[in-house]
């Protein structure tokens, strides 16, 4: 069941025609998503999902999970995504059910709180986050992506 990048080759090109923003020189490898060899089809299925969702919206990992063809893994789309350490992926974009904002782990790249300043400049940049910036604006969450 598990594949390999070379199974999703169109995945990269497909990402830089859709976000010119972030330059990719290659897709998500399994180190970056803190995985030991080969990324599963599950993963890179996240992965692909999360990079649907338009600049400006968000969706909460319900959304994402269904919108990879897994309804109900909303955790296993958290645990994809907790070792991410890869700004290509925009994992800013997905929020916790109600718009709530995340809480940032450590990585080996940034601490909790340096994580927290990167999402929170990006929430800004996408203006995402309601006037007081403690949640999402909700008219901008998208379901299907």
């Amino acid at each position: 069941m598990g594949g390999t990048w070379p199974r999703y080759a169109a995945i990269p090109q497909w990402i830089q025609s859709r976000a010119p923003r972030f330059p990719l020189t290659a897709p998500a490898t399994g180190a970056s998503l803190g995985c030991r060899g080969a990324v599963t089809e599950f993963q890179a299925s996240v992965i692909a999902a999360i990079w649907r969702i338009p600049q400006g919206r968000w969706a909460t990992y319900g959304d994402v999970a269904r919108n990879a063809g897994h309804p109900g893994a909303a955790r296993a789309v958290g645990q994809v995504m907790a070792p991410v350490d890869d700004m290509t992926v925009p994992s800013w974009r997905v929020l916790m059910r109600g718009g709530l904002l995340p809480e940032c782990l450590p990585s080996r790249h940034h601490t909790a709180d340096e994580w927290m300043d990167i999402y929170r400049r990006e929430w800004a940049a996408e203006r995402l986050l309601t006037k007081d910036g403690t949640r999402a604006r909700p008219d901008l969450r998208i379901r299907t992506f």
